[in-house]
């Protein structure tokens, strides 16, 4: 501390040494431009010399005024910031406590609306919060990078330092015009003025660089702390929605049952509205589990993209800091491999998107459906005119009781749309925050994505090949070409297709009829190729024929290999019988393209002779093939 103290007293009195060196100040050197840019007459080359002094002094010495505010901050943040920090971490610590101990709040006092304006209060609050944190860690990120760069920037200044005051010392030249020596050497007065104030200021920044950077890791803190409370609230606020949304829904299903069982057997004019607030119900019912699936994903996909956040910055973070080592290029191949697919997150935004978009319509024909039951007697009204004939039969009485029970139903069937349009506006919402928040997944998995493979590009992801990295084939070379080993994978092959003589039979009786037809298939090659361009004999089905042959010719063999594979992979045989079966599966893949290619090359093919490819370039791939 005692050293901090002796240092901040020298440096405050540097200034004063520079300001005695400076005899000018700003404004009468922009007095003095003014005064040239006026006069008239003159040499007009050595006025303009003269002004482009001035002016260079003038950018020097607004420099160093600029180099001693920054200074000045640097100054305070040493005995501040410590200070600051310690707060931030104190309020940090009572703010963990406080959440440790505080019960969580009874929200099932609370009114729908409330809860919903709390939701609403804690969104705008986490954006505030999000959009905060996210300038910050860029800040800590630019911070983080900074020792480096002052450093350097430091050395550089110095070193330019000792060359203006080498001019300075330097006596004038004697070809140029005192007036103007004059001028050149305020300019490099005010220039050198400028460099020893960013001198101060660097050192400085580079003694509070520490101070600083505990201050903007405390304020990040605080602001992750805040935010994962503001997201708790939000969280605890839907949540007690949903389930309050569940249970108007199981409550009116059961009375919508209840009032279906009493519909049952009476009127089909009520039988029909029971079964309409039967399927509202239903469908209520149904809203209210989506909206909890809706927020558990939600919550998914906020955690998802908090733990892509902190990996990301802290990857970002240790790459400006220094240069990648083994530990952090193992971290960032790691995070390579598992980081999600952004496609996959695409598919699921865009079948959100159109769930919204059906969620909108279906809420559209609830409120036209509550626009017909504005005034209930009405629409009673209205169903009774409709059915006159059905009800012409009818006591006065009957008439009296069935208009009795078709108004409490349409007035069940208007609360239960009520509630339906409720609930729709929740899931459209849920949705709507699903879609945004899927969406700034895909784009900080795209980010990150970027980052890494920016980086992972110089990383070697093999170690050096040595006389060691041989030795460790020994053991895989000895197994390979063990006699033993191929007489058991042979012996387990033999068994499994005599096990199995329905498949194998007809496995090995394609395979003899297509070699028994290649000689034939290479006939009709020839002669397909012959009608290729008569008008009267040439036909696109010849074109589709000698595909087929194509595809044909190299087709024994490879199902031979693919046969043989997936007998050993599918039956009861472990270890080297198993992994022969892996290679011969994908040998048969493999077999079946290079021979697909082969046999599209050859003389009177489909590639010469109906697709009219050069004769040159089909002898050099089929001779490589």
């Amino acid at each position: 501390m005692l050293r901090v103290i002796l240092f901040l007293f020298f440096l405050s009195l540097m200034p004063v040494q520079v300001l005695a060196i400076d005899p000018i100040g700003i404004e009468r050197i922009q007095e003095r431009i003014k005064a040239l840019d006026e006069a008239a007459g003159g040499n007009e080359a050595e006025r303009s010399l003269k002004i482009g002094y001035y002016r260079d002094a003038v950018k020097s010495l607004q420099l160093a005024e600029d180099f001693s505010a920054l200074a000045e901050e640097f100054k305070r943040a040493i005995v501040e910031a410590p200070k600051k920090a310690k707060q931030i971490q104190s309020r940090i610590d009572k703010l963990t406590r406080q959440a440790a101990k505080e019960i969580a709040p009874d929200l099932s006092k609370r009114s729908i609306a409330s809860l919903e304006q709390q939701i609403a209060q804690d969104k705008t609050k986490i954006s505030s919060i999000s959009s905060e944190l996210a300038e910050l860690n860029q800040a800590l990120g630019v911070l983080q990078s900074r020792p480096d760069a002052s450093r350097e920037a430091l050395a550089l200044a110095s070193s330019h330092l000792e060359e203006i005051e080498s001019q300075l010392r330097k006596p004038a030249t004697v070809n140029v015009a005192p007036e103007v020596a004059e001028v050149s050497r305020v300019a490099l007065e005010a220039r050198r003025r400028s460099l020893a104030a960013e001198i101060d200021m660097l050192k400085l920044e580079r003694l509070s660089h520490e101070q600083r950077l505990e201050l903007l890791k405390a304020k990040s803190g605080l602001f992750e702390l805040q935010l994962n409370i503001a997201r708790a609230a939000e969280q605890a606020a839907q949540e007690e929605i949903n389930r309050r949304r569940a249970r108007e829904a199981e409550k009116a299903e059961k009375l919508t049952a209840r009032a279906e069982e009493r519909a049952a057997g009476m009127h089909p004019l009520l039988q029909a509205a029971a079964e309409t607030n039967t399927v509202l119900s239903q469908r209520l019912t149904e809203l209210g589990r989506a909206n909890e699936t809706a927020t558990e994903r939600l919550k998914k996909s906020r955690n998802l993209l908090q733990q892509l956040d902190r990996n990301y910055q802290r990857v970002r973070q240790q790459l400006e800091i220094s240069a990648v080592d083994k530990t952090i290029g193992e971290f960032m191949r790691s995070q390579r491999s598992n980081l999600p697919e952004p496609a996959y997150y695409e598919k699921r935004k865009a079948r959100r998107a159109r769930e919204l978009a059906e969620i909108r319509l279906a809420q559209f024909r609830i409120q036209e459906q509550q626009t017909d039951l504005i005034d209930v007697e009405q629409a009673v009204k209205a169903i009774l005119g409709a059915s006159e004939k059905a009800l012409a039969a009818l006591s006065e009485a009957e008439r009296q009781r069935i208009k009795k029970q078709l108004m409490r139903l349409l007035k069940d069937r208007k609360d239960l749309l009520s509630k339906l349009d409720n609930v729709y506006s929740q899931n459209a919402k849920l949705l709507g925050d699903l879609v945004l928040e899927q969406q700034n997944l895909i784009t900080k998995i795209q980010k990150y994505r970027e980052l890494l493979d920016e980086n992972l590009l110089w990383i070697a992801n093999a170690e050096s090949i040595d006389w060691q990295w041989f030795t460790r084939f020994r053991e895989p070379l000895s197994i390979l070409f063990s006699v033993g080993n191929w007489l058991v994978a042979g012996g387990d092959l033999g068994r499994l297709a005599f096990n199995r003589p329905l498949p194998t039979s007809a496995i090995a009786l394609l395979i003899i009829v297509l070699l028994g037809m290649r000689k034939w298939m290479r006939h009709k090659l020839v002669d397909f190729a012959k009608d290729v361009g008569k008008v009267r004999q040439d036909h696109f089905s010849h074109t589709l024929a000698a595909l087929a042959i194509t595809v044909l010719r190299p087709l024994p063999w490879a199902l031979l290999l693919c046969y043989g594979g997936w007998l050993l992979q599918t039956g009861d045989t472990i270890g080297f019988s198993h992994t022969v079966g892996s290679g011969l599966s994908a040998a048969a893949e493999m077999f079946f393209i290079l021979g697909f290619f082969r046999a599209l090359y050859v003389k009177d093919g489909l590639a010469g002779s109906h697709f009219r490819w050069q004769t040159q370039p089909r002898k050099v791939l089929s001779k490589n093939l």
